[in-house]
């Protein structure tokens, strides 16, 4: 997963840093900054989720994604007061090429 600080939307005095989270069969993540597991700074942040079913070596993303490259979650506010969030994203399953 990545999470892209939008622009303008980070707190005062620290740094412009996107954010990354593997997920595993379970679908449980923990965002990471800097460190692993240490979440992400204040601030909006657009979200992606890719998932593949093989590394894209030479072929179109589409053919090895199994999310929808036109699908993306509402952005993600985070406070930075709020301690721990709790999120979950009901990804559409891929509709068949015709």
């Amino acid at each position: 997963m990545m999470f892209r600080l939008v622009k303008g939307t980070g707190a005062e005095g620290l740094p412009y840093r996107p954010g990354t989270a593997a997920f595993g069969t379970d679908g449980e993540f923990t965002a990471t900054s800097f460190k692993d597991g240490d979440g992400l700074l204040p601030g909006t942040y657009q979200v992606r989720v890719i998932c593949l079913s093989a590394p894209p070596a030479g072929v179109p993303l589409d053919s090895v994604s199994l999310v929808p490259l036109d699908w993306a979650p509402e952005d993600l506010v985070v406070k930075g007061d709020e301690g721990e969030i709790s999120v979950e994203y009901d990804i559409p399953p891929k509709k068949p090429k015709r």
